[in-house]
C-alpha cells in the first residue's frame, strides 16, 4: 500500500511536470518525433503507406503543439480521426508487402484505434495535458507499424528505442516496478546497440543522448526497480535527447 501511493504521489508529480511544460514552457514538453518519422519515410514518401503514416504523425504533432488551446485542438482531433479512420480502412487488412508477415499487424492498429478513441473524451472533458500523454503514446506506437519495413539497422534500431520509451511511460503510469526495470534495461542495451552502428559523423551527434540513456542506467542501477520522480525525470530528459538528436541528423542530410 506504501509503495502504490509512492508511486501515485510520483505519477501525480509527473502530471504536474507535463502541465508545466505544455502550458507556460511549450519548448520543455515532449513533442511527436517527426523528425524521426522523415527519417524513415522521407520527406516526399514515393507510397500511399508511407505518405498517410507521415501524414498522421505530422497531425499527431499537430495536436500535442495544440493541447493548451482546446478549440484548435477540437479541430485537430478530428482531423486526426478522419485520417485515421481512412488510414486504418486501407491498410488493416490489406498492409503493404513488407509487412504481411507480421503477426501482430491487426494489434497494433487496435491499439492505435484504441487511444484515437480517447482523445475525443479527454478534450470534452478539459484533460488536456492526458490528452497531450495520449497523443505522446499514440506518436510512439505508431512507429511500431513500421519495425517490419526493409531499412538499415541504426534506424530499425531507433524505431526499437522509441517503442522502449513508451513502455517505460506505460510502466510510470501503470506503477509497475517491473515493467520499468524491463523498459530501463530495454531501452540501455538497444542504445549500446545502436552506438555500434554508428560512423565517427553520426557517433558525434548522438553522444548526448547516449550519454543521457547511460546515466538513467546508472540511477537503476544503484536503485533497482524504484519508481522516483528523479528516475522518471531522467526518461523525459533523454526522450528529449533522442528527439534532439534526430532533428541534428536531419539537418546534416539536408546539408543545414
Amino acid at each position: 500500500m506504501v509503495m502504490e501511493n509512492r508511486a501515485a504521489i510520483i505519477y501525480r508529480a509527473l502530471e504536474l511536470f507535463f502541465a508545466i511544460g505544455i502550458f507556460l514552457w511549450p519548448g520543455l514538453c515532449l513533442s511527436c518525433d517527426t523528425d524521426l518519422m522523415t527519417l524513415l519515410t522521407g520527406k516526399s514518401p514515393f507510397d500511399s503507406f508511407s505518405q498517410d503514416i507521415f501524414r498522421l504523425a505530422s497531425e499527431a504533432n499537430d495536436l500535442g503543439q495544440a493541447a493548451n488551446e482546446p478549440e484548435a485542438a477540437g479541430r485537430n482531433v478530428h482531423q486526426l480521426m478522419k485520417t485515421w479512420i481512412r488510414f486504418d480502412n486501407q491498410f488493416t487488412q490489406a498492409p503493404p508487402p513488407w509487412a504481411q508477415n507480421d503477426p501482430n499487424w491487426k494489434g497494433k492498429f487496435k491499439e492505435l484505434a484504441d487511444l484515437i478513441g480517447t482523445f475525443d473524451s479527454r478534450l470534452r472533458e478539459k484533460k488536456l495535458t492526458r490528452l497531450h500523454i495520449s497523443v505522446l503514446a499514440f506518436s510512439r506506437k505508431l512507429f511500431g507499424l513500421l519495425s517490419a519495413m526493409p531499412s538499415p539497422p541504426e534506424k530499425r534500431s531507433a524505431i526499437r528505442m522509441i517503442l522502449d520509451f513508451q513502455k517505460l511511460w506505460d510502466a510510470i503510469e501503470g506503477r509497475n516496478q517491473a515493467k520499468f526495470r524491463e523498459g530501463v534495461e530495454a531501452l540501455a542495451g538497444e542504445a549500446r546497440e545502436y552506438r555500434g552502428y554508428l560512423a565517427t559523423p553520426a557517433l558525434l551527434i548522438s553522444q548526448d543522448f547516449l550519454s543521457k540513456v547511460d546515466q538513467l542506467e546508472k540511477l537503476h542501477l544503484a536503485n533497482p526497480a524504484s519508481l522516483t520522480i528523479e528516475m522518471s525525470a531522467k526518461v523525459f530528459v533523454a526522450e528529449t535527447a533522442f528527439q534532439e538528436m534526430n532533428a541534428m541528423t536531419i539537418e546534416k542530410v539536408e546539408g543545414k
